[in-house]
């Protein structure tokens, strides 16, 4: 009966509650907005998908080419798939981790997720027929030449002489 009764500025049970519990929770040092922020960040490290299709990449432009660096440690060549059509740059690659007979993991923290896919849209015209790509020591290096511009022409007009 008493909770149905008008407050007029007063506090409420529940609002006395709350701050009491807040109120606990400081005097034991505890910050609740450090918990979900701890809690978040063990979410987002425990996250596969985070990572599952990103690596690190640096896309760099020369006078005549494009230059791609993807980081990719402990891949193999044989495990990379890249595709280049019009000017989007394709990768897909998989980490194969083998393990010891009998040995099981106990902890496992990844800069790269086992499964990465990218897709780049380079912006310049490129020449698909030069490409050229190098797996070393974790790095996949991909050059793509660019196209040649096209440039403006004068372009003569044959005819006949107008006569008066």
């Amino acid at each position: 009966m008493l909770d149905k009764l008008p407050s007029f500025g007063r506090k409420s049970v529940l609002d006395t509650a709350a701050q009491e519990e807040e109120s606990k929770m400081i005097q034991r040092n505890v910050n609740p907005w450090k918990l979900m922020d701890a809690m978040l960040a063990e979410v987002d490290r425990n996250n596969t998908t985070r990572n599952a299709f990103n690596s690190d990449v640096d896309v760099l432009e020369t006078a005549d080419s494009v230059l791609v660096h993807f980081t990719l440690p402990g891949v193999k060549p044989e495990d990379v798939n890249l595709n280049l059509e019009k000017n989007i740059l394709s990768l897909e690659a998989k980490l194969e981790t083998v393990l010891p007979e009998g040995a099981k993991v106990l902890y496992r923290e990844r800069s790269v997720a086992p499964q990465i896919k990218r897709a780049i849209r380079i912006p310049v015209r490129l020449n698909s027929d030069e490409v050229q790509a190098n797996l070393e020591h974790g790095v996949l290096t991909v050059t793509l030449k660019k196209a040649a511009e096209s440039t403006a022409k004068r372009i003569a007009i044959n005819g006949a002489a107008i006569q008066s």
